[in-house]
This record gives C-alpha cells, sequence and structure tokens, in this order.
C-alpha cells in the first residue's frame, strides 16, 4: 500500500544560536535556516576558543553556544542580536545587580 503523506508546515519556526550564563538562557543570534545559523554558531565557537584562556584568566564565564530551533514566541520583546563576546555585557549587568 503507497500513501502520499503530508507534512504540515511548522509555522514561525526559527533557528537560535544561544548561550547560558548560570540558569539563564540568552539569544545571540536567529536565523531562519538552519545552515546560516549553524555557521555562525561554529564561528561563535571558534572565537570563543581562541580567547577561551583570557576569559578563565579574568574569571569571565566561558559560554557553550547551541543552535536550536524556536519558535518566534520565545524571542523577547525588546531583544537584539549579541555579538560573540556579548555575553561579557550580560554578565556585567548581572554582577552590578548583585552587588
Amino acid at each position: 500500500m503507497h500513501e502520499i503523506v503530508s507534512f504540515k508546515k511548522i509555522k514561525n519556526k526559527i533557528w537560535a544560536n544561544i548561550f547560558y550564563i548560570g540558569n539563564k538562557r540568552y539569544i545571540a543570534n536567529i536565523y531562519h535556516s538552519y545552515e546560516k545559523a549553524y555557521q555562525d554558531c561554529e564561528w561563535r565557537k571558534q572565537e570563543i576558543t581562541a580567547y577561551r584562556h583570557l576569559l578563565i584568566n579574568h574569571e569571565q564565564p566561558v559560554p557553550q553556544y547551541l543552535t536550536i530551533p524556536i519558535h518566534q514566541s520565545e524571542i523577547p520583546k525588546n531583544w537584539l542580536p549579541l555579538p560573540v563576546f556579548g555575553f561579557l555585557l550580560s554578565s556585567k549587568k548581572l554582577s552590578k545587580k548583585t552587588i
């Protein structure tokens, strides 16, 4: 028996490069194609690897970037793309709040 199986189109699904600091998730950038998201994620990983020792010596978090599918509704309202080392800005804000 041969049947044609149709798949429903998933609306508003996009690819995001994310990283975690503690338990908080940050969205670094978003893409409509997996290939572009993957390329950007690999580039971010290479940049972090190049500066890993510097980050550790200055007691900064070393993020692990991931590419995941997300729904458009998961993007925060005031979200802006983060540069590779954008987590340093986020960690400074976090440390200022705790002081």
